[in-house]
């Protein structure tokens, strides 16, 4: 967090990415994370979003059978 660019995104690179992408967040995250992933959305239009309803910041910890269920067709597909 002493980094001033460590939270920079490369817009640029992002818009070369053209495979499918998935974007979560969870309706109990803090504020901030999600016009962060609305900025990524706008470069990824190829994205997918998902929010974990009622989850945490880690929803592999709090809803681990729906983290699984959303990821997992992803992880295959990039084999």
């Amino acid at each position: 967090m002493r980094d001033p660019d460590g939270l920079d995104l490369d817009m640029a690179a992002l818009k070369a990415y053209w495979e499918p992408a998935l974007l979560t967040g969870s309706d109990n995250s803090p504020p901030v994370f999600a016009p962060i992933l609305d900025r990524i959305a706008s470069a990824l239009p190829q994205s997918e979003r998902h929010v974990y309803a009622g989850g945490g910041h880690a929803p592999h910890n709090t809803q681990p059978e729906e983290y699984a269920q959303v990821t997992l067709p992803y992880v295959l597909a990039g084999q």
